[in-house]
């Protein structure tokens, strides 16, 4: 595989033709369910060497279709061991772009200029990999999407969520035991002139709730550098000493100017794709 698959167009790979003026955006398939080539790059990106997978107690990973009562979808397994078929994570797709709902609800954009931003966003560096979920609960990728409640919710930013995921690495790094009183303090004491509202600690009380069920996934790494450097996060959603970049102001949570939202989410997924081409290079020279 070409590191040309670092430049697909993913939303286009289940969604043939969607360009064309009779595509109704709403119809759209998602890659990140049924996209046997985004799994793909996924796989050879992330699991494609062993010793690295090694360094972080993964052992072997296989992609894996699922047919329940819905359609077939896919996910990449993590087992405890190659010969072994007791599975250790579960993990899905999850597109960290901007949003197709939250650009026309909150940034005004008609369906012909999302289509055309599809084209940049939905490359690979514009998606990561997340725990599937666990007995039901809210998964990251469904508490970091749009509204979770009235009136609040993290409508998709990828910014605000590796930068509460940061918040949680603390309690892993520094061997602490994270209650949602302390990982709230620690969150806000970033923010000393915003007032903080009830809705806001209630979105973050979701992350955190999450983040706890895939608390075992996370702390593979051992720390949020370290969880940065597997998914080739760093000089794109976060900055070279690992500080998570705004992509627009964190307050209000819902961003006020959407514009500068997508901007600078177009510019980190172009930047994570140019460190996911060097990676493939250096692999094959």
């Amino acid at each position: 595989m070409g590191e040309n698959y670092i430049y697909t167009n993913y939303f286009e790979d289940v969604n043939p033709g969607y360009e064309k003026n009779g595509f109704k955006l709403k119809d759209r398939k998602d890659p990140d369910e049924i996209s046997t080539k985004l799994y793909d790059a996924l796989y050879k990106t992330f699991f494609y060497d062993y010793t690295r997978m090694c360094k972080y107690g993964i052992n072997c990973a296989q992609i894996r279709g699922q047919k329940f009562k819905g359609p077939l979808f896919y996910s990449i397994f993590l087992l405890k061991d190659p010969k072994s078929l007791e599975v250790d994570f579960i993990l899905s797709s999850d597109y960290i772009g901007p949003s197709i709902n939250q650009m026309k609800l909150i940034g005004g954009y008609r369906d012909f200029e999302i289509k055309n931003l599809l084209r940049l966003s939905r490359t690979l560096g514009g998606h990561i990999l997340w725990p599937r979920g666990y007995k039901g609960k809210p998964t990251i990728n469904q508490v970091r999407g749009g509204e979770i409640g009235k009136g609040y919710g993290f409508y998709d930013r990828i910014d605000w969520t590796l930068f509460l995921l940061k918040t949680y690495y603390f309690f892993i790094e520094s061997i602490k035991d994270p209650c949602f009183e302390t990982y709230c303090k620690k969150t806000v004491e970033n923010f000393k002139d915003v007032e903080i509202t009830e809705d806001d600690k209630r979105c973050f009380e979701a992350l955190y709730k999450a983040f706890e069920d895939s608390y075992e996934w996370f702390k593979k790494f051992g720390t949020f550098k370290n969880f940065c450097d597997f998914f080739l996060l760093k000089g794109s959603f976060v900055d070279e000493t690992y500080e998570v970049l705004e992509l627009t102001t964190f307050f209000p949570i819902k961003p006020v100017n959407y514009c500068e939202y997508v901007k600078n989410n177009i510019r980190a997924i172009n930047d994570r794709n140019e460190l996911i081409k060097n990676n493939y290079i250096k692999k094959v020279i």
